[in-house]
């Protein structure tokens, strides 16, 4: 089958689906959410760690992609840019996802330069009106309080103009504050967050954030688990239904 056919029939389908869904009295208009496509969920993670071959060592987020999902899925892409500076050249590590103690060398990210960016594209057919939701599961990193005073804090913002944010913080208790080795996981907490959706016109949604405490903190084993929408404007899809449905017609009165 060809690629425009295969458009074709997705387009149709989806079409059909909504004015199967309508039923056929259509009493009451359906919402732009009811006829969504939607990504299966994008799961990624990054640890803090030496790039391979550098020399003097230098350190980035790598991702870890014997656990993370592939960044396209179906008609959907994600695309995740993790920033930070150095806090320390020691560190834990995050094999397979899961933080583990390190040692000199594993290095751990700072969270006062800390950024994720992360991009949502659908690439699937489009019809007028169109709109993109990026929803996030959850967001989430791990962090030491190293030496800070017990009830210091780190949360999460979302910097995206227009759609900013807040996660409730992450108190560093005895564990997460005293100082011990940057390299032990045990000292690290996870601060997590799930924040509200964003949907914008078009195919395309990128989304900002950062972390926020009284100084940088060392941090390291980065995950993003997320879903794509695609979301046609009822009105549009409504008519290509309705045209899907009087080339149905016409074929039974043909056969």
């Amino acid at each position: 089958m060809s690629v425009a056919h295969k458009e074709q029939r997705n387009v149709t389908g989806m079409a059909l689906g909504l004015v199967m869904a309508v039923g056929v009295g259509a009493a009451a208009p359906m919402s732009a959410d009811a006829a969504l496509v939607s990504s299966d969920e994008f799961s990624f993670g990054y640890g803090y760690d030496p790039v391979p071959g550098s020399s003097p060592t230098t350190y980035q987020w790598i991702p870890v992609t014997s656990a993370n999902t592939p960044t396209t899925q179906g008609d959907f892409t994600l695309t995740v840019d993790v920033t930070s500076g150095l806090w320390s050249a020691a560190g834990p590590t995050f094999p397979n996802r899961v933080l583990t103690s390190g040692g000199e060398g594993s290095g751990s990210g700072n969270s006062a330069t800390f950024t994720a960016t992360i991009t949502a594209e659908y690439n699937g057919p489009t019809l007028p009106g169109l709109e993109t939701r990026l929803e996030i599961n959850s967001i989430r990193i791990w962090a030491f309080g190293d030496g800070a005073p017990a009830g210091t804090t780190i949360r999460w913002l979302e910097v995206t103009p227009g759609n900013e944010g807040t996660s409730n913080d992450l108190v560093f208790g005895s564990s997460g504050a005293g100082g011990g080795p940057r390299s032990n996981a045990a000292n690290y907490s996870q601060l997590l967050w799930s924040p509200d959706d964003l949907t914008l016109s078009g195919t395309t949604v990128t989304r900002s954030f950062n972390l926020e405490s009284a100084a940088g903190r060392p941090i390291d084993g980065f995950e993003v688990f997320a879903t794509v929408h695609a979301i046609p404007e009822p009105a549009s899809l409504g008519l290509l239904g309705l045209g899907s449905l009087l080339m149905l017609s016409r074929r039974r009165r043909q056969a």
